[in-house]
């Protein structure tokens, strides 16, 4: 039986999408999630995940 972890965020940005890919990246456990999004790039980071420019990157 495989169980699926889910982490759940509560972030300060309006998209819905981003905040669905956000718990998608939390949620493979990724360390940075690469966006040119500025409302994104304005959280700079979400728990353990840092949101960088592609430039930064």
């Amino acid at each position: 039986m495989f169980v699926e972890k889910r982490v759940e965020i509560k972030v300060g940005i309006n998209d819905q999408d981003d905040i669905i890919l956000l718990s998608y990246a939390l949620n493979a456990e990724a360390k940075v999630f690469v966006t040119g999004d500025r409302e994104l790039l304005n959280l700079k980071k979400v728990k353990d995940l840092k949101i960088v420019s592609p430039r930064e990157y």
